[in-house]
């Protein structure tokens, strides 16, 4: 009996040390960022960079303005007609294809955003809860629907801090006029798009003290938990910028308590052009989250954030084989593909392989407890 069930145990430490060290494959849905939705490049870039990391990117974000395509003033009347092009590209990203795989999942971050100087609160939540967006809100809600699919919406990113026209404290934004315009949002978006998914996405850390818990609208209209994160100068690894060095601190811990939905890491990537004594490198950095996803399981999907902006570099560096080969051995050469399904759950495809692995050691941990 003590033979068998040491046997047993070394059966079942075997799986979970087999599940571990492929935590990047089969616990997280990989994405990336790589160019705006309109750039010609965006799928040729997109696929050079699935190539690099030898994955392909099951999510695709891209930026939408509130006001791209020129709106107009009459809010409703919204005028989608320069917008010919948002469809085509929708639908590139849906259907590229890269290591094998024909299937994508667009991320459109969409950022209540107006470029006019004297309107940067034209789409303010107080705007938006007045009504006064509605006819537009309701008219995006139906060009999401035509894509009959699954579409993830992030509706005012980052709202915790105050870089945004939407942030924290700032042009009388409070926790209840974003929370009241959240939940107006997804409901209008809803009520015509039912396939869309909401993600709900603070920063790690945002410096000012800002709790996103004041901020959660509740789980009726979440789909997806979020947060950026990006490592910097006080940054050695991931499990430090989702702990210790966010301010407030420990923001992975404070949204496990908060929701049990499932959470997406929407931006994150490494600084290359800030170095510091004693800092991993770009590469050992993106090692060190794959492996420290198996102590964060609701984390259930990462997007790279592959661009450079505002003079910080964190594109991959194609040229640096060190760089390339760290981050495909830590997030590539899956032998399963996830994706998203219905309501934030996380779907694998083509997983034979570890699907295998796994019910050996439970046909064999079986066949042990039968003998005990």
């Amino acid at each position: 009996m003590h033979r068998n069930l040491s046997l047993l145990l070394v059966v079942l430490t075997i799986g979970s040390v087999l599940s571990g060290s492929d935590q990047a494959c089969n616990q997280v849905i990989w994405g990336s960022f790589v160019n705006a939705i309109y750039a010609p490049s965006l799928i040729a870039d997109t696929i050079r960079f699935d190539n690099a990391v030898q994955r392909s990117s099951a999510i695709v974000q891209s930026y939408v303005n509130w006001d791209d395509g020129d709106l107009g003033s009459d809010p409703n009347n919204p005028d989608f007609s320069k917008w010919t092009d948002f469809p085509k590209w929708i639908r590139s990203i849906m259907s590229y294809t890269s290591q094998g795989v024909s299937s994508h999942t667009p991320l459109i971050t969409w950022q209540p955003m107006c470029l006019v100087k004297g309107q940067e609160t034209r789409y303010s939540f107080a705007n938006v809860n007045t009504g006064k967006w509605d006819s537009y809100i309701t008219s995006f809600g139906k060009v999401i629907n035509s894509f009959n699919t699954t579409i993830l919406i992030r509706y005012a990113h980052e709202f915790d801090g105050d870089w945004y026209s939407w942030g924290a404290n700032i042009n009388g934004n409070t926790p209840n006029g974003f929370k009241n315009a959240w939940n107006r949002v997804t409901r209008l978006v809803k009520a015509v798009a039912p396939k869309a998914q909401f993600v709900w996405c603070p920063n790690h850390s945002n410096g000012k003290g800002v709790r996103f818990e004041d901020y959660y609208p509740g789980d009726a209209s979440v789909d997806w938990l979020c947060l950026d994160s990006y490592a910097d100068s006080t940054t050695n690894s991931f499990a430090d910028t989702i702990s210790t060095a966010a301010e407030p601190s420990y923001p992975y811990d404070r949204m496990t308590k908060l929701s049990k939905k499932p959470i997406m890491i929407a931006e994150f990537g490494v600084d290359a052009n800030k170095k510091y004594d004693g800092a991993p490198t770009v590469g050992q950095w993106h090692t060190s989250m794959a492996e420290s996803l198996a102590n964060h399981t609701q984390i259930k999907a990462v997007i790279k954030f592959n661009t450079d902006v505002n003079g910080r570099s964190f594109s991959l560096a194609y040229g640096d084989s060190a760089q390339v080969s760290a981050i495909s051995s830590s997030f590539g050469k899956c032998a399963n593909s996830l994706i998203v399904g219905d309501g934030g759950s996380v779907i694998g495809v083509d997983g034979a392989s570890s699907t295998l692995m796994v019910s050996v050691c439970v046909l064999v941990a079986s066949l042990m407890l039968s003998m005990m």
